[in-house]
């Protein structure tokens, strides 16, 4: 009699639902403990799921799954919860219920299926909340999935789920072992994979790691079975990591190759103009490619043909930007600088606007002299007037500053980098302006006293602060020491310098962490250590840290050579080594 009532409640007009309700409400109020309770609890959670009462569904549930553990509607109970949290977009409750359920009742089930759901919801989660963690969770659950049963298309749809969890976790070695195991490859889809590749191949050239993504790459010689799009992106893909990793001579055979698709793909395409962009780009990294390799008319004769073919375009903006800069490398920056006023001129809202004033003032301050340098500041605040939206507006500050302070006009470039500091406290590179500013407040101590400890204080903040970015943070801590030496401050100056030198030299792969410019400065605060010790008759310690530089083979080690070749011959212990 319930069922039927049941039945005919969900899906009945308003009368009948009603009494529906009042009777699952008084069975449950009524017979607590009875098995009928749990029928009632289960019927009044399908009702509050249909009218998406989720508050009264999830108690109602969890009243079972606790109460009547062993109730044969505690399947459908947690199915219904774990369909709710999915709903509310709770994807990590809803692979928790849906695990719950794979657990009892497994036989009862399409495992296969559940699994596929489980690392979905994690997946989701990741999604949602930018979350590493989330993402490597639903990476191991698409890895027991793939465990399972599987027909090829879902198997490789799981497949590529799974690299695309490992890349979105940061996971880049697992996600590389994924598609380099000749067994999960066999199994999947040529499509899924190349779509994994790409997805692979772009995350490598992002993370600036161009030369080995070029040669995954380069490995897969053939793109036979996929389709004209995906053979596009993948040779485009190709000419460009071929420019970046210095290959220039191949990427004539990437852009050959991506040409012939093209015209297939144009006989039959449903979005030309992504197809002349892809075209269009190419023709741009091959110009790129030629005059770097010293073919300079074939360059400039294709950024010509860029700027004629697809005129209006993004890539023939850019074109004047490879040109110019062409220019500038030639040091003919009186050119350089005439053919980016052509391209601010034509038209200013251009996209590329603001860069083209952007280098043009690079190219000013190239020339040195003041009357430049204050061209360059004129132009730079063109860009914060004409174009307050662009990203580059941060920068043009910053190198406001920068010109300032060499222009002697430190109170100037003291409130810029203020300016910056106030206004842009969430940019990840925010940092690069208050170092600035900490110099200029330490290069104006003379007249307030009160600016070295307040550029000091910056240092020292910018050097603990472990989101710093490390080259920034070594520079930092070399400039503590170096402030302090303008003080007479010696041993204030030497502790600072230990202090890279314990980070970054006695601590196991410190020194790994560091890329060229960290390098440059821990080296730097090394020869201060040596001429500290120096100074202070130390001539033995002097040589090792002039040896660990040497070993290390950071930057003056032929220096550090000819020094230890000095001091050997004033040191005791040293002239027996």
């Amino acid at each position: 009699a319930l069922q039927n009532l049941v039945s005919e409640g969900l899906n009945g007009p308003d009368g009948i639902k009603q009494i529906m309700r009042e009777t699952l409400d008084e069975i449950i109020a009524t017979s607590q403990g009875h098995p009928m309770t749990a029928e009632a609890l289960y019927y009044r959670s399908i009702d509050g799921f249909q009218n998406e009462d989720h508050t009264r569904l999830e108690d109602d549930g969890k009243r079972i799954v606790d109460l009547y553990p062993d109730s044969e509607y505690n399947q459908g109970m947690l199915t219904l919860l774990a369909s709710s949290a999915w709903q509310r977009n709770r994807f990590r409750t809803a692979a928790s219920f849906l695990t719950q359920l794979k657990s009892r009742f497994a036989d009862k089930l399409d495992v296969d299926r559940l699994n596929i759901l489980i690392a979905d919801c994690y997946f989701r989660a990741g999604d949602q909340a930018d979350s590493e963690g989330d993402f490597s969770d639903a990476a191991d659950a698409y890895r027991v999935a793939l465990e399972g049963d599987l027909e090829e298309q879902e198997f490789s749809q799981v497949f590529f789920q799974l690299v695309l969890s490992h890349l979105n976790a940061n996971e880049f070695d697992e996600a590389k072992r994924v598609l380099d195991n000749p067994e999960l490859s066999r199994k999947s889809s040529p499509v899924e994979i190349w779509q994994a590749e790409w997805m692979l191949i772009k995350q490598m050239r992002l993370r600036q790691e161009s030369i080995e993504a070029y040669q995954r790459i380069n490995s897969f010689v053939s793109l036979e079975g996929l389709s004209l799009s995906l053979q596009m992106k993948m040779l485009w893909l190709g000419s460009k990591l071929s420019y970046e990793s210095g290959l220039y001579g191949e990427t004539q055979t990437w852009v050959d190759r991506l040409t012939a698709v093209l015209g297939d793909l144009l006989e039959d395409v449903e979005d030309p103009e992504f197809v002349n962009q892809v075209e269009s780009d190419a023709l741009l990294t091959l110009a790129e490619s030629l005059l770097k390799s010293g073919q300079i008319e074939e360059g400039l004769a294709i950024l010509a043909r860029v700027r004629n073919e697809f005129g209006g375009s993004e890539s023939a903006e850019r074109s004047y930007l490879v040109e110019a800069r062409h220019l500038a490398d030639q040091d003919l920056v009186v050119e350089s600088s005439q053919l980016l006023n052509v391209l601010v001129a034509d038209n200013p809202q251009r996209k590329f606007a603001p860069l083209a004033l952007y280098e043009i003032a690079l190219n000013a301050e190239k020339r040195g002299q003041g009357e430049y340098l204050n061209q360059a500041l004129e132009l730079l605040d063109r860009i914060t007037r004409d174009y307050p939206d662009s990203d580059l507006v941060y920068y043009a500050r910053l190198k406001q500053g920068n010109l300032a302070r060499r222009l002697n006009k430190f109170e100037t470039a003291e409130v810029v980098y203020e300016s910056l500091e106030n206004t842009y406290r969430d940019r990840p590179d925010r940092y690069w302006a208050q170092i600035s500013l900490a110099d200029t407040l330490i290069a104006r101590a003379s007249e307030d006293p009160s600016k070295f400890e307040a550029g000091i204080s910056r240092l020292e903040l910018l050097m603990d602060l472990p989101n710093v970015p490390i080259e920034l943070r070594v520079e930092a801590g070399y400039k503590i020491g170096t402030a302090w030496e303008t003080q007479g401050e010696k041993s204030k100056a030497k502790a600072a310098y230990w202090d890279l030198y314990d980070l970054f030299v006695l601590k196991e792969e410190g020194i790994q962490s560091l890329g060229k410019k960290g390098r440059y400065w821990l080296s730097r605060s090394m020869f201060e250590l040596a001429e500290i010790s120096e100074n202070e008759s130390n001539l033995d310690i002097a040589v090792e840290f002039y040896e660990k530089i040497e070993l290390l083979g950071l930057v003056g080690s032929e220096l550090a050579r000819a020094r230890i070749e000095q001091l050997r011959g004033r040191s005791p212990v040293a002239s027996v080594q």
